[in-house]
């Protein structure tokens, strides 16, 4: 039995590698014909270009693996049942799922090293990208510009004006933060009401604080030391109901503020640039100041549900490649390409209507991957054993 899994296993993986192989250069292809006239005018060197298509593989990998997947068990299994030897397998008495198992179980086994791929290499070499992408930019303004790509960039930077939600509710604005330092110059941190407590109430009435805030301080600056933030010439106001009280701490220790220093040096990202848990505290953030995060929720659900894509494609397409029908590589080709299209299609309409609010966010990530498992096993047991 374990030289039929290796035989079937090892025919799929030839047919698998080819595959990424021809998308990773259709997709460099295409790139390079969109993109050439930007990179003349770019006039980037060649060793930076190359290195911006290295960087490239693990997104274009992540990306078409699922397609790549189906093609090579569409291919692999029909040249099995155009040869017969499906057919005698089932005669010795080997059943079809034995048959397929291997492809499930490596399948599965792709999905789970996927997810880690895409969390740990996919997210930075998307940043380093873009990095190359600013610099190309860059040297089109100006072709003289001194430029260089370098993966120990320091991602954060001085920033003017920032305001940022705490997680208690309190609002945080800071006229300058210096990255480096971990300072920030002129704080104003605002306590808003209890919204349980004193709904519809904004004016301060009946002890309900001062314009919609419960309290308010101020601090010549603040600054980040063994995890805990420090003002300092602080100044808090308390609005009550018999008026203000003023308090002065010439160093006042912030243990209330949960932020982290890079949240406020932060330069804002793309989902596919942050892994799991950074866009997961990024909706964290939203969601204390009040906006919306529909949109962010879907990805974050997508970032689990993508990756199994290839086991459900991969369960769904082998029951019907290992038919009785014999196919040839074009038709098998087509059939793959239009199941593909179909489910890349269903994930795009369900994220969309997750991010619009119409769907829950978790449901709009899981539900394509539900339906073509249902179908899955639609197939596998009309299917002859």
């Amino acid at each position: 039995m374990r030289i039929i899994s290796t035989y079937v296993l090892k025919e799929f993986l030839l047919y698998l590698f080819y595959c990424v192989l021809a998308f990773i250069a259709i997709f460099i292809l295409i790139d390079t014909v969109e993109n050439i006239d930007s990179f003349i005018d770019s006039a980037m060197p060649v060793k930076i270009l190359t290195l911006y298509y290295l960087l490239s593989l693990p997104y274009i990998i992540v990306l078409t693996l699922p397609v790549a997947m189906l093609i090579a068990t569409m291919f692999s299994l029909s040249r099995l049942v155009s040869d017969n030897e499906i057919t005698a397998m089932k005669s010795s008495g080997i059943s079809l799922y034995r048959v397929l198992s291997p492809l499930y179980i490596f399948s599965l086994f792709i999905g789970i090293v996927t997810m880690v791929f895409a969390e740990e290499v996919v997210p930075t070499t998307n940043l380093y990208r873009k990095d190359i992408e600013d610099l190309a930019k860059i040297r089109k303004m100006d072709r003289n510009a001194d430029i260089s790509f370098s993966f120990s960039k320091n991602r954060e930077m001085d920033r003017q004006n920032v305001f940022l939600a705490n997680r208690d509710g309190r609002i945080i604005n800071t006229l300058l933060y210096r990255s480096h330092q971990q300072t920030a110059e002129r704080v104003y941190i605002f306590e808003p009401l209890d919204a349980t407590k004193n709904s519809g109430d904004k004016s301060g009435e009946n002890g309900g604080g001062f314009a919609g805030f419960k309290s308010r301080i101020d601090a010549d600056s603040m600054t980040y030391s063994d995890g805990v933030w420090y003002l300092h010439n602080a100044t808090e106001r308390l609005f009550e109901r018999d008026g203000e009280v003023k308090k002065f701490f010439p160093s006042m220790k912030a243990s209330f503020i949960t932020l982290a220093p890079s949240d406020f040096a932060r330069i804002d990202v793309k989902p596919e640039e942050m892994n799991y848990f950074e866009l997961s505290r990024y909706i964290m953030q939203i969601n204390s100041s009040g906006g919306d995060a529909s949109e962010w929720l879907v990805d974050l659900n997508l970032k689990l549900s993508f990756p199994f894509v290839s086991f459900v494609i991969v369960f769904f397409g082998a029951p019907m490649a290992a038919g009785s029908t014999k196919r040839g590589k074009t038709a098998s080709f087509g059939i793959a390409l239009a199941i593909c299209f179909f489910f890349y299609t269903l994930i795009n309409g369900f994220q969309i209507l997750g991010r619009t609010g119409a769907m829950n966010p978790f449901v709009a990530a899981w539900l394509p991957n539900a339906i073509f498992l249902i179908f899955g096993f639609d197939m596998h047991l009309r299917a002859k054993k």
